[in-house]
């Protein structure tokens, strides 16, 4: 099954980039707000989501709030024409995974996504040795227990 991004974009133009750029590898979804996305959101698991930082109405600012709470596993990366040290900072503390720049290329941004999957799939590798280490730990106490 492929990964799942959403992309929220008031700007038309941008948002039909990111998105024919994207749904050749991905199962990608648009939203033109942060309202709209707030609903897919509730409906829809998500593995990453795309937001524009300043939009009317939900920003995404309270976007990021809203995934963090409500699904904490998606990663979510911020775009915007912003580019102060501030807002790449306050974002990173709320959660957001990475934050890029505008104007920017396809490459830059499929590089993040190819980050917060490397991630992810990294954290799954740990999560599935540590269980296995913990199992291989319990299986050889059992073993010394009986030969005791």
């Amino acid at each position: 099954m492929a990964e799942k991004i959403l992309i929220v974009e008031d700007d038309v133009s941008i948002r039909n980039i990111c998105k024919s750029g994207l749904e050749n590898d991905y199962e990608v979804s648009i939203s033109t707000n942060g309202e709209e996305a707030m609903k897919q959101i509730k409906n829809e698991k998500f593995d990453v989501v795309i937001t524009e930082l300043k939009m009317s109405g939900i920003g995404g600012k309270e976007l990021l709030w809203e995934v963090k709470t409500n699904a904490p596993n998606t990663d979510v990366i911020i775009i915007t024409d912003s580019s102060t040290l501030d807002n790449a900072l306050e974002t990173t503390k709320l959660g957001a995974y990475d934050y890029v720049t505008k104007p920017f290329s396809m490459e830059v941004l499929t590089a993040a996504i190819n980050r917060c999957f490397e991630k992810r799939h990294l954290a799954e590798r740990l999560h599935a040795e540590i269980k296995l280490r913990e199992e291989l730990s319990k299986k050889y106490n059992e073993l010394k227990s009986h030969k005791s």
